[in-house]
């Protein structure tokens, strides 16, 4: 399959998405379109790796963890609370952490620093992860 044929695929996999994205919003909330319209954005614009903040630690968090599940918790409830906004970052962060886990099943690829830094960055996101989950089930206990 060449580029282009790929390419056009991918468009067309978003704009349908897109398209079920708006009849959503107009079955459940109009709000909603905010998040079809984040979601097409992230999904056309981060593989040709434009806007540049895409492609760094918080952007890849917000774009494949953060804004994901904090649509899928609207859509589900048509609020969004702060058990929605702390669940959306624990995974924003987790997401990140993947990343970095990626990053250490190929050690041989990469040089000593990267993977340094890797493992730094994977205790300091887990603990991060932690701590927001922690936080999370003791407000659901309290």
């Amino acid at each position: 399959m060449n580029r282009e044929a790929i390419r056009t695929v991918g468009v067309v996999a978003v704009l349908a998405g897109i398209a079920v994205g708006v009849y959503m919003s107009l079955l459940y909330s109009p709000w909603f379109l905010v998040f079809v319209i984040l979601g097409g954005f992230f999904a056309l614009f981060y593989p040709v790796e434009k806007p540049k903040w895409l492609h760094t630690y918080p952007g890849f968090g917000i774009a494949w963890g953060f804004m994901p599940v904090l649509a899928a918790y609207y859509i589900q409830g048509t609020r969004i609370d702060l058990l929605g906004l702390g669940l959306a970052i624990f995974l924003g962060i987790t997401v990140v952490e993947m990343h970095h886990m990626a990053v250490l099943t190929n050690e041989k690829e990469y040089g000593a620093d990267l993977t340094k830094n890797a493992r730094l960055l994977l205790k300091i996101h887990r603990t991060a992860a932690y701590s927001i989950g922690l936080i999370l089930l003791i407000s659901r206990l309290v």
